[in-house]
C-alpha cells in the first residue's frame, strides 16, 4: 500500500469486522412477556467462537461519517440509524463506552429515566443523570463531536466523585460500572425532596431494576449455630471455570464454603453459604476473566465460557434450584440481552466491546420532552 493509500485508508479500529454486525429483529411477542425479565451477562468471547453468542447489534466503535436524517419518534430505527449507534472512543475509554451502551440496551431503565424527566431536569445535584441521558440520545445521531462532549462531561463527573477515572489510562468496565451505578443510587435522597416538592415521586432505577438482596449464612460446623447477614446487590462477581457455563458457575457461588472462624462453643470452621431473598428485573453477572499467578501480576483466563440464552432462578434458592422449573417457588426466566467483552490476549493490550440486542423501533429510544435531541450543550 502506498503512503497516499495509506493516508486515505480509515484507521485500523474503523476496519474492524465488529463494525460490520447486523442486528437481527426480536420477536416482539417474547420480549414484550412481563413474566421474562431481562438479562446483562458481562462475560467474555473468545475470539472465534459463535455458539450460543447473543446477538451482535453495536459495538462500542467509533461510527461511520455517512450523514443520515435524523429519527423521528415516529419513525422506526433504520439500519443506517443503528450504525450510529456506536461510541467514539476518546483515548482508552472503551471500558466506558462499552458499560454505557451495555446500560442504555437495558429498556426497562432508560424508560424509568425517561418517565422522570420533571424530577431529575431540575435538580441541581443531578448532573450525572443529565449527562447519561446525553449520552443515550447522542447514540441515535451521527454528529461525532457532540458524542465526544457528552462522552468527557460525563467521565468528568464520574471521576469528580472517584478520581481513579479522571485519566486516560487503561480501566476496569466492571468498576466503572458498579461505580456509576452507587453514583446514580446516592442521588435517590435528594431526588425525592424534589419531587416532594412537586408533589410527585421519585423512583430509583437502579433500586428498582438492578439491585437485589442476597442472604449470606453462616453455619458452625461444632454446634450448629447460625448467623444471617443480607446485603444488597447490583451485580455478582463469579469465578470462570474453563469449560464451564455461566449457569455453572452460578451454581458454584451459591454452594456453601468453609471458613475459620472461632464460635463460642471452641470450634474454628464455619461454612458460609448465599442465596437470594429477591431477584432484579435485570440480572448483571461478572465473569472473573483476570486472576493474580503465584508472582502476583495479573493475567488473563483464555478459556472459552457457554453462554447460555436464557437462564432460570428463584429467590431464597440453593445452588441445585439453578436452571431447574421443579420448585414451588416463582421462577424467574432471564434471557441474556447483552455481553461486555475484552478483546485482547494480555491485562495490558485489546479493547473492551459490548454486543447487545436492540430492537429497531422507538420503544428501545429514551424519549424525552426534546423529541429525542440533545440538550444544549455549553
Amino acid at each position: 500500500m502506498s503512503k497516499k493509500e495509506r493516508a486515505n485508508s480509515p484507521p485500523w479500529w474503523r476496519r474492524w469486522p465488529f463494525r460490520r454486525c447486523k442486528i437481527a429483529p426480536v420477536d416482539e411477542a417474547t420480549g414484550s412477556s412481563t413474566e421474562i425479565k431481562e438479562q446483562v451477562q458481562e462475560g467474555q468471547r473468545s475470539t472465534g467462537r459463535t455458539a450460543e453468542t447473543p446477538t451482535p447489534a453495536s459495538a462500542s466503535c467509533s461510527a461511520k461519517k455517512e450523514s443520515v436524517a435524523p429519527v423521528l419518534p415516529s419513525q422506526s430505527l433504520t439500519k443506517n440509524h443503528v450504525v450510529y449507534l456506536g461510541l467514539p472512543n476518546l483515548a482508552q475509554t472503551c471500558y466506558m463506552n462499552s458499560s454505557l451502551q451495555s446500560l442504555l440496551t437495558l429498556r426497562s431503565f432508560t424508560q424509568e429515566l425517561s418517565n422522570q424527566f420533571r424530577i431529575w431536569s431540575s435538580a441541581p445535584g443531578a448532573e450525572l443523570i443529565r449527562g447519561l441521558v446525553d449520552v443515550s440520545v447522542s447514540r441515535y445521531t451521527d454528529a461525532d463531536v457532540q458524542k465526544r462532549h457528552v462522552l468527557k462531561s460525563f467521565k468528568r463527573m464520574v471521576s469528580a466523585q472517584v478520581p481513579e477515572f479522571a485519566d486516560n489510562s487503561q480501566k476496569d468496565a466492571h468498576e466503572f460500572l458498579s461505580c456509576v451505578l452507587e453514583q446514580l443510587r446516592s442521588l435517590s435522597p435528594q431526588l425525592q425532596e424534589v419531587a416532594k416538592r412537586l408533589g410527585s415521586s421519585y423512583t430509583c432505577p437502579v433500586q428498582t431494576h438492578l439491585t437485589f438482596r442476597m442472604q449470606s449464612t453462616r453455619t458452625c460446623k461444632g454446634c450448629g449455630e447460625k448467623s444471617l447477614k443480607e446485603e444488597n446487590f447490583t451485580n455478582l462477581s463469579l469465578d470462570l471455570v474453563p469449560a464451564e457455563s455461566v449457569e455453572q458457575s452460578l451454581q458454584r457461588y451459591l454452594v456453601e464454603n468453609q471458613l475459620e472462624y472461632r464460635c463460642e462453643c471452641g470450634a474454628d470452621t464455619s461454612g458460609q453459604q448465599w442465596s437470594f431473598q429477591t431477584l432484579p428485573s435485570v440480572l448483571i453477572l461478572h465473569l472473573k476473566r483476570f486472576r493474580f499467578t503465584p508472582a502476583w501480576t495479573l493475567e488473563k483466563v483464555q478459556d472459552p465460557v457457554v453462554l447460555s440464552r436464557e437462564l432460570l432462578l428463584t429467590p431464597g434458592q440453593s445452588e441445585e434450584a439453578v436452571g431447574l422449573e421443579n420448585t414451588n417457588k416463582a421462577v424467574c426466566q432471564y434471557k441474556l440481552i447483552s455481553v461486555l467483552s475484552h478483546l485482547g490476549r494480555t491485562v495490558d493490550s485489546g479493547k473492551m466491546c459490548s454486543f447487545c440486542q436492540h430492537i429497531l423501533n422507538w420503544s428501545n429510544v429514551l424519549l424525552l420532552p426534546q423529541l429525542g435531541k440533545l440538550r444544549s450543550l455549553k
